[in-house]
């Protein structure tokens, strides 16, 4: 998915976008392509439970025809709750 077409799937949510270090760089003698993240506002904490995580991430990856392996847990960020 390229930026521009993120940003029109994405048009109803709240988000931040920002590019990845590896952003255009060709991989494998394949294309350079538009490589981002999309960090999105909700309205619950996400859950704790590691299964329970996966299969709301695989649902929203698969809502949105993103990338699949982004379901891995090490990626998952929670924040602060209590940040000021």
């Amino acid at each position: 998915m390229s930026i521009d077409d993120a940003k029109k799937v994405f048009k109803d949510y709240w988000y931040v976008m920002y590019t990845t270090p590896h952003h255009q760089k060709k991989k494998d003698e394949k294309s350079a392509c538009d490589r981002f993240r999309v960090v999105f506002k909700v309205k619950e904490p996400m859950p704790d439970d590691i299964e329970e995580y996966k299969e709301l991430m695989t649902n929203i990856l698969a809502h949105f025809c993103s990338d699949p392996s982004c379901n891995n847990i090490s990626r998952y960020y929670r924040g602060n709750p209590d940040a000021e």
